[in-house]
């Protein structure tokens, strides 16, 4: 094994080569220390960690099949996969590799802005702080939405770091890594070779990480990532169009209503909206494949954060199940194609309309076209959850704040 030396004053300490007690040692080393993965002055800057064994599935809906060893977000928004092995470990070549892109595979339904945010919000409570001060404290972050919406972005472009973590970076992972790093022109592949010194009295300990895999080639073949223009009203409603008149109609209703109600707000990316209370998202429109067949998202975990949310989510479902919508996909952000919104009784009956907004605001709608676009003078509808979501979702919000 290897050797280093330490200087101190005019002696030098030998530091030997010392392979980790355990994998789980290198495991809290990389977690508390995430700055040994890219360096904090690196390109990407620092990595914030989002969640240690976050759960990977093969459907949107499915439980965790697999668990990766850590998931960190840099500051540009690009998700990074960490897998960690110790060299003693014999699948640190085939068999972790092949791990690694299941992973990678599966990270667009195993993943969402939405659902990191959360696992975020989770991780910071755990050591005394909240998502959005790591995010501050880390990157220097002043719009914090902005950032989610790139997070969102990258998902969906399936735009990901992934490495390989291990004491020793052997010769077929290390051409494995680069050749995949050439390959793969929207996601970085790399390797960390993490080495541990330590001297004879085991007083001293040194790290030297060393990156594999960030060669000039690797470097030139990854392309300048595309990015989309971010949608306004007319540019979303156009895509919709392009899908169907029907689906242009229900959004339009959909925008009136949030657009009347001074609790509610709206954030365009280049792939759709979210339609937001001051607690998190309500809905979004996904305007790209593959999401245009389904593309109005309903947010759950908004209302399952406040204490009578359960009731209301459920509530929700069963007005929805009533109306014969199907929800799609994964339970917590289920999906359904929105072009059957353009049904005006639907629209009347839809959870997420009646009862919000302002006296005025509600006024002028239930003279121009009663809820949600409704028709002339249509002010009534069957008792269901609507009433009752943006005001929940406000006190959402209240709660969390007192919290902290």
């Amino acid at each position: 094994m290897s050797s280093i030396f330490l200087r101190q004053g005019d002696s030098f300490v030998a530091m030997a080569e010392t392979p980790y007690d355990a994998e789980e040692v290198l495991q809290e080393l990389i977690e508390q220390h995430p700055q040994l993965l890219v360096g904090a002055d690196g390109p990407h800057g620092p990595l914030v960690l989002v969640r240690r064994e976050a759960g990977v599935s093969e459907t949107e809906d499915g439980a965790g099949r697999w668990s990766l060893d850590h998931l960190y977000l840099d500051r540009a928004g690009v998700p990074t996969l960490v897998e960690v092995k110790r060299s003693t470990d014999t699948r640190a070549r085939r068999e972790v590799v092949a791990q690694m892109l299941d992973h990678a595979s599966n990270a667009q339904v195993s993943f969402s802005a939405d659902r990191m945010m959360d696992w975020l919000e989770e991780t910071a409570r755990e050591r005394g702080s909240t998502g959005e001060e790591v995010l501050r404290d880390a990157f220097g972050i002043d719009d914090v939405d902005a950032y989610w919406a790139e997070v969102d972005k990258n998902i969906k472009a399936e735009s990901f770091r992934l490495v390989f973590v291990a004491d020793k970076i052997g010769r077929e992972l290390r051409r494995i890594v680069e050749y995949l790093n050439r390959q793969m022109h929207s996601t970085e592949v790399l390797a960390i070779e993490v080495k541990q010194f330590v001297d004879a009295d085991g007083e001293h300990q040194t790290i030297v990480p060393v990156v594999v895999g960030d060669t000039s080639e690797a470097r030139a073949a990854k392309r300048p990532r595309r990015q989309r223009e971010t949608l306004d009203r007319d540019t979303l409603l156009a895509k919709l169009a392009e899908y169907s008149e029907a689906a242009r109609d229900a959004g339009a209703a959909i925008f009136d209503w949030a657009e009347g109600d001074d609790r509610l707000s709206t954030h365009f990316t280049g792939t759709g909206v979210a339609i937001k209370a001051e607690s998190g998202a309500l809905l979004k429109i996904w305007v790209y494949p593959p999401w245009i067949d389904r593309a109005l998202e309903i947010h759950l975990p908004t209302l399952l954060e406040h204490p009578e949310g359960e009731t209301l989510a459920e509530s929700v479902r069963s007005d929805l199940d009533s109306m014969g919508i199907e929800l799609l996909g994964n339970p917590k952000w289920p999906q359904t194609p929105i072009e059957k919104l353009a049904d005006t009784d639907l629209r009347r009956r839809f959870p997420f309309v009646d009862g919000v907004g302002t006296r005025e605001a509600q006024r002028r709608r239930r003279l121009v076209s009663g809820p949600m676009g409704a028709g002339p003078g249509v002010t009534g509808r069957p008792q269901n959850a609507g009433p009752r979501v943006v005001r929940l979702a406000r006190e959402t919000a209240e709660l969390r704040h007192a919290r902290c």
